[in-house]
């Protein structure tokens, strides 16, 4: 909520500098009128108000009112869309980072279990291997993918959320990381060394 907080402080000064600038240029526009008129103005409220009110020398101050107002009222409104988008910003980065998190914690256990189950298979291929046994090429193939896969897994959680590109776009890691599984678990079966 960093991005929510220092927009919303950014437009509070701004707001109250326009206020403080307003009340300034009235106080300068009525000082000018006051002292270059050389009578005083009467205001009737009850017979000729709104032909005072509306008279050239007020003139200059309703101008300055009305630009005030309009000032505020665009100042307000982008007040209210940065908000907004930080608030969104602020979300999207909050849900991300949690979901950096959950897919590490799963990383964790996944490399924990998959990788001990996979590296026994190995160790068995290669046990067979240098007894000069036949081995499956297809259970060898299988669980090289599972360590590459293993290893996609690992770049995705710990690598991929701190890249610049992650940072500005916040990806869907899931998806990348489906993505990246459908890669190798489809790419063409290559000869494996000693098959």
């Amino acid at each position: 909520m960093k991005s929510t907080a220092k927009t919303s402080i950014k437009y509070t000064i701004l707001l109250a500098f326009g206020a403080l600038s307003g009340v300034l240029l009235h106080l300068t526009v009525i000082y000018i009128e006051a002292t270059f008129m050389k009578k005083t103005i009467q205001v009737n409220f009850t017979s000729s108000f709104f032909d005072t009110a509306f008279s050239f020398p007020f003139l200059p101050v309703l101008l300055i009112e009305a630009i005030s107002t309009a000032l505020i009222f665009f100042l307000w409104m982008r007040m209210r869309n940065a908000l907004k988008k930080s608030f969104q910003l602020d979300l999207k980065q909050k849900t991300f980072e949690e979901k950096v998190s959950s897919l590490q914690s799963l990383m964790g256990v996944f490399a924990t279990h998959i990788g001990e189950q996979n590296n026994i298979i190995l160790n068995k291929l290669n046990f067979r291997k240098s007894k000069g046994q036949q081995v499956s090429s297809a259970v060898e193939e299988a669980s090289l993918k599972i360590g590459k896969i293993l290893a996609a897994l690992s770049e995705v959680s710990y690598a991929a959320p701190y890249t610049a590109e992650a940072k500005e776009n916040m990806p869907d890691l899931v998806e990348v990381l489906k993505q990246r599984i459908e890669l190798i678990a489809h790419s063409e079966d290559k000869p494996v060394a000693g098959s």
